[in-house]
């Protein structure tokens, strides 16, 4: 499974329907937002090891950011 879909659609491979200016304007990162705003509800994903994983990994960068707030 790929875990860049976005990325994946950029390149113009696997699928995407995306050409010319269209893919040139096309991002990723907007794209991912944009599927992150749209989820009202995260927790069916909690499911899933790689979400687990996922949380887990941006929890510790954020303490890691804010170490002092944690105490």
């Amino acid at each position: 499974m790929n875990e860049r879909p976005f990325h994946t659609c950029r390149r113009g491979i696997h699928g995407c329907e995306l050409k010319g200016r269209r893919l040139a304007r096309f991002s990723p990162q907007d794209a991912a937002g944009i599927v992150a705003d749209r989820i009202s509800d995260f927790s069916p994903l909690e499911y899933l090891p790689a979400f687990r994983e996922f949380q887990a990994d941006l929890g510790r960068a954020l303490d890691s950011l804010t170490p002092t707030l944690n105490t």
